[in-house]
């Protein structure tokens, strides 16, 4: 999908071209031939046309999707810590956790996240399951602010409370 939004950016420039240079086109054919005018004013209306059309084609497409989708990967285990951090002023969670594989993995809880009815990841133990998209930071309150570094999770699910 990142593809189609790709190959829409160079038909985008060629309708950004001011409609006046299309005008001085048609008018320096129109001294030569006047059959030449017509039917190139018909081919610029048809290119314009066409051109307008796959771009609105290209965007409702990818519109559609939604942003989570395309740039987002999953993610799921048991959690085996949880440490309150902040973002600027809004509270968020550092979370490790252990999934199938050897090595823990941390990710970021923040109030933007899309959480699931059991609520945000709070217990050790708890079972979770989401998508995260970029790396991230936290930082632990207080005087001297450390930062705490993951993977910021875009949604997630955990099992019920402990």
């Amino acid at each position: 999908m990142r593809r189609s939004i790709r190959l829409c950016v160079p038909f985008l420039v060629f309708l950004l071209v001011p409609a006046p240079l299309f005008a001085q086109v048609s008018t320096s054919t129109a001294k030569q031939n006047s059959s030449s005018n017509a039917a190139l004013s018909i081919g610029l209306a048809i290119g314009t046309i066409a051109g307008i059309s796959l771009i609105s084609g290209l965007t409702s497409s990818a519109a559609t999707i939604p942003v989570t989708r395309l740039v987002s990967r999953s993610f799921g285990g048991r959690i085996i810590a949880v440490v309150p951090c902040v973002i600027g002023v809004a509270p968020a969670l550092h979370v490790t956790i252990k999934p199938a594989g050897i090595f823990p993995v941390t990710y970021i809880w923040t109030i933007a996240t899309i959480t699931k009815l059991a609520g945000p990841p709070r217990n050790i133990g708890q079972q979770v399951l989401g998508t995260y998209d970029a790396p991230f930071v936290c930082f632990l309150p207080g005087p001297v602010h450390v930062p705490l570094y993951g993977l910021r999770m875009t949604m997630v699910g955990t099992s019920a409370l402990f």
